[in-house]
């Protein structure tokens, strides 16, 4: 990052992204990086149904019953590709029942019995990019907050799931401290890069500093068998799993990235983002290395 020969202008240089679009998006990535403990889908969904038999009386005058489509077309369901519960057709008394289930699909999967159960891990369920501001505010009236552990708020997945671009996940997240922070920041991040996992998947190498290694292995250690969200500006990266403790500062953080988002995302654990908001006035690619 150097300054030009305008003071209110700041060049900045990132190696290794030749795309400017790329670019841009990484500079505009505002917001401290932060590792969030979060809650497994079934320690609150007994929460979320108390939160959408409470939303009935508020929503019974609002609520609007999508068009019916035709269902003797050929298309593929998003929702049902990506394992959710969803119904194929709208039904009215369905969705003045379920108010917020209507809109967001949960992360659940079916026994052989017919029961449904809350899949492993953080992520809350799915929901349409069109319905996230409502199921914000639905979530954040006092009629339903009152009905959360105090400590359970929720963030939104950075990127859409499936291939349209259509859908979020909502994941839920725990604020454990009592001063509101995360529990380990970027700070005592002092490299980060992208690799290649045995399997071939996309994996980045994150390594810390020796105060950063004894926080990761207390919080590693609390939260075998639980997620991780890895955040920045309140939305959420990765979630992966923790299989064990993580001793000796450097862990690899696995999921279904592409090469592209894996090297991104190594820049980001790396170097931090830009702590202001920033306007770019021109991109430019250079050959140096």
């Amino acid at each position: 990052m150097n300054k030009t020969d305008n003071d209110s202008l700041i060049e900045i240089e990132i190696k290794g992204v030749p795309d400017p679009h790329r670019a841009k998006n990484l500079v505009n990535t505002t917001g401290a990086l932060a590792f969030w403990e979060t809650y497994e889908l079934a320690e609150i969904f007994q929460y979320l149904d108390q939160a959408n038999k409470a939303l009935i009386p508020l929503y019974k005058d609002s609520i609007q019953i999508p068009e019916k489509k035709d269902t003797n077309k050929n298309e593929a369901d998003p929702v049902s590709e990506l394992g959710y519960e969803k119904n194929s057709q709208p039904d009215p008394e369905f969705i003045s029942q379920n108010p917020l289930f209507s809109c967001l699909y949960p992360n659940v999967a079916q026994r052989e019995d017919g029961q449904a159960y809350p899949q492993q891990g953080a992520v809350v369920g799915l929901v349409n990019i069109s319905d996230t501001a409502k199921i914000n505010t639905m979530l954040n009236l006092k009629e339903v907050k009152m009905l959360f552990p105090r400590d359970l708020f929720f963030m939104w997945t950075i990127k859409a799931v499936d291939e349209e671009g259509k859908y979020l996940q909502l994941v839920a997240v725990r604020q454990s401290s009592r001063d509101g922070m995360p529990p380990m920041s970027g700070a005592y991040i002092v490299n980060a890069k992208a690799e290649k996992g045995m399997s071939g998947n996309n994996e980045i190498l994150m390594e810390m500093n020796s105060e950063g290694a004894h926080i990761w292995k207390r919080l590693t250690s609390n939260n075998i068998g639980k997620a991780l969200a890895i955040a920045i500006d309140n939305n959420v990266y990765a979630a992966p799993m923790v299989q064990a403790a993580i001793d000796g500062g450097k862990s690899l953080i696995s999921g279904n990235f592409t090469a592209e988002e894996a090297a991104d995302m190594a820049i980001i654990i790396k170097n931090g983002a830009l702590p202001l908001h920033t306007c770019i006035i021109q991109v430019e690619v250079s050959n140096n290395k």
